[in-house]
């Protein structure tokens, strides 16, 4: 019986970005490699108000990535 095994995790931040020439929202991405996959959701979301804090642009989103094989 084929089961999914975690191989890695990723932080993403979703940034504004301004709008481009015919007026549609532009978005800039800053992506966190390495990250441990069991952190709590509420250690997450601290760490992205902390680090988004030193940006000039506004956070949209924060986002956790897993990528998993099928084995």
């Amino acid at each position: 019986m084929a089961s999914y095994q975690l191989r890695s995790a990723s932080f993403r931040l979703v940034y504004d970005d301004g709008m481009t020439g015919d007026g549609k929202p532009k978005r800039h991405t800053k992506s966190y490699t390495g990250i441990d996959s069991s952190l709590p959701a509420d250690q997450l979301f601290q760490a992205a108000v902390t680090i988004s804090s030193l940006s000039a642009k506004e956070l949209l989103a924060a986002q956790k990535q897993e990528m998993e094989e099928i084995i």
